[in-house]
């Protein structure tokens, strides 16, 4: 087996701009057939919070995407931040919406995964 490989945004590993979906990805040696070549997905989430009832959108990036070889999958993060008012209680709520709707296959790995229901792999 492999370790999986981390790969991380703009001040870990001195990436001059944010992850992009628009460029080919690889991992070179990962595999027993070479190379693993793949592209990031276009989906992003967009992130939402509501402090005394006034919503904010705050700005997000693709920070890290996680490559297991052996399962050939990829896991990415995204990064947002999100400030805290002085009392920690008027933050209502923060929200995550995508993009765009995810597959309904997504969707249902998603919901066996939180609520036990359906199949647990992505096909």
């Amino acid at each position: 087996m492999i370790p999986p490989t981390l790969v991380r945004g703009p001040t870990i590993n001195g990436l001059r701009r944010p992850l992009s979906a628009t460029s080919p990805s690889r991992s070179l040696g990962g595999t027993p057939e070479g190379a693993l070549r793949f592209r990031l997905p276009r989906y992003a989430p967009l992130f939402y919070s509501t402090v005394r009832g006034v919503v904010s959108e705050h700005e997000t990036h693709l920070d890290t995407f996680f490559i297991d070889a052996d399962q050939r999958r990829v896991e990415l993060v995204w990064r947002a931040s999100v400030p805290l008012p002085r009392k920690t209680e008027h933050l209502e709520k923060v929200v995550i919406y995508g993009s765009e709707p995810l597959p309904e296959r997504v969707m249902a790995h998603l919901a066996a995964g939180v609520f036990g229901e359906g199949p647990t792999e992505a096909q």
